[in-house]
């Protein structure tokens, strides 16, 4: 049980890390930086699974394919453990001052999420953890769109809107790998989650689009 309830504090915590640094500075180097830190720690902790997994006499024997993927299955805490810590450097170095603020609170926002995950997970009707899955995809979108019109000027430029868009369609893979590899089975929880996530890349993408057919009316307007 307890096993299960860390594996969904560090689910949300990443989705609490990931929604914090889409909202950095919208530039591909910082994009780059994240991405280069948290693939990076998931394949230092892949380095040491196979490090220990050779000691205990496990060899790939020309099929590195099958051997990552075993790494993956029978490692599950040092997979967690890479991912969180490469998300955690990633949102440290690509903080600003103004933001210092609000990465705790993403972090225990996204802790909070993780509870609320382990909860669903054991909603013994299926129906009714769909449902509730569902719902909680839907609240989290409707909370970010309310939380965007709440601070506007964050995701005004359309440059912004695109990068939160990619960034976060670039982390989904990393969050379907703690999925993936962890003890837990895959369940609506997670599907919802990733629903919620597609949904504000999406509203992103259309934000940016409307805001170029509003440039482009205007200056169609004052060229008239």
């Amino acid at each position: 049980m307890r096993g299960l309830l860390s594996e969904y504090l560090v689910k949300g915590i990443f989705l609490g890390l990931l929604l914090f640094v889409a909202l950095q500075e919208p530039d591909w180097p910082t994009t780059g930086k994240v991405a280069a830190l948290a693939v990076g720690g998931l394949a230092a902790a892949l380095g040491v699974a196979a490090w220990r997994k050779w000691r205990e006499g496990y060899r790939a024997r020309g099929r590195p394919a099958a051997f990552l993927l075993f790494l993956l299955l029978e490692s599950p805490g040092l997979v967690y453990a890479g991912i969180l810590i490469g998300m955690v450097a990633g949102a440290y170095v690509v903080r600003t001052p103004d933001s210092d603020t609000w990465l705790a609170t993403v972090v225990a926002g996204g802790a909070a999420l993780g509870v609320v995950f382990w909860l669903l997970r054991h909603v013994a009707n299926r129906m009714g953890r769909i449902a509730l899955s569902l719902g909680l995809g839907a609240a989290l979108v409707a909370g970010a769109l309310y939380w965007h019109y709440d601070h506007p000027d964050l995701l005004q430029d359309p440059a912004a809107q695109t990068m939160f868009a990619v960034r976060l369609l670039l982390g989904l893979p990393l969050f379907y790998l703690l999925t993936f590899a962890g003890i837990t089975e895959e369940s609506e929880v997670e599907i919802g989650a990733i629903c919620a996530a597609l949904g504000l890349a999406d509203q992103a993408g259309c934000s940016r689009r409307a805001c170029q057919e509003r440039r482009r009316s205007a200056g169609s307007v004052r060229y008239a």
